[in-house]
């Protein structure tokens, strides 16, 4: 989350004519932060925390109105939750995993890749859940 002066949270910010964004890491200066999407583009960021052991937030970016999935998976490439699946339009958005898969049972610790599919564009990341 980049902050003011004042310490008051702020999605984005301007540095010599380029936009940048937060993507759900907490960052002290603007190096540290993504540039902000295309019109028609797709970004995920760092889920936050990570490690986690309650819950984790994943922020994403949709540049085109359509149909978005964000999905966990274990290690070996199996399901083990969708976090969204429906239409969205253009914006920024964050989603949070309690750890829990989509019977509802709490998965083991370990290493877990999530991945945002949206307009024929998929991104990936990794995550790690302590118990």
């Amino acid at each position: 989350v980049l902050v003011d002066s004042l310490g008051a949270p702020i999605d984005t910010v301007t540095v010599g004519g380029e936009v940048y964004q937060a993507f759900g890491e907490r960052v002290r200066d603007v190096s540290a932060v993504r540039p902000g999407t295309s019109p028609d583009g797709l970004a995920l960021g760092k889920n936050w925390p990570n490690p986690f052991r309650s819950e984790t937030s994943i922020a994403y970016a949709v540049g085109k109105a359509g149909n978005v999935r964000l999905s966990v998976y274990t290690a070996e490439g199996r399901l083990v939750t969708r976090l969204v699946d429906g239409h969205a339009e253009p914006g920024t958005y964050s989603a949070a995993w309690d750890g829990l898969d989509r019977f509802g049972n709490k998965v083991g610790s370990g290493m877990y890749y999530y991945r945002l599919d949206a307009g024929g564009q998929e991104r990936t990341g990794r995550m790690v859940f302590l118990k």
